[in-house]
């Protein structure tokens, strides 16, 4: 069966993980990783604005979580063993709503302060707070 997949993570860890703490240690985390990620490898590579980078960046996070980290959590390819249809949905428009929003952040805010301080661009002299 094409979307059976074996739990890989001992069932000691899953009291751990279903602490509010560690889920939101986790997730803070993971995010973090997924911006620096963004910043420093893929927003140079990716074609448009600022919205459609962080939009087609927030693919990439969703396959990695569908497609890897949630099997081996046994609950099946994107989630599928754990969410209704609506979940799945919610999910991946969650997904993208954070890319899109992050390119826009970036692009609004953090780009300016990143390339001024690598003395690449005199754009922050323009920006008035």
């Amino acid at each position: 069966m094409l979307l059976h997949t074996q739990q890989f993570l001992p069932a000691e860890f899953l009291p751990t993980m279903k602490t509010m703490g560690f889920k939101l240690l986790s997730r803070y985390l993971m995010d973090l990783g997924i911006v620096g990620l963004y910043v420093l490898v893929f927003e140079p590579l990716l074609p448009g604005k600022e919205w459609v980078k962080g939009s087609l960046f927030s693919l990439l996070p969703r396959a990695v979580n569908g497609f890897i980290v949630l099997p081996l959590l046994g609950r099946g390819m994107l989630g599928a063993r754990t969410l209704t249809a609506a979940g799945l949905v919610y999910f991946f428009i969650a997904n993208w709503l954070f890319g899109l929003l992050m390119g826009w952040v970036y692009e609004r805010l953090g780009k300016h302060q990143y390339r001024s301080a690598w003395g690449k661009n005199e754009d922050l002299k323009r920006l008035s707070w």
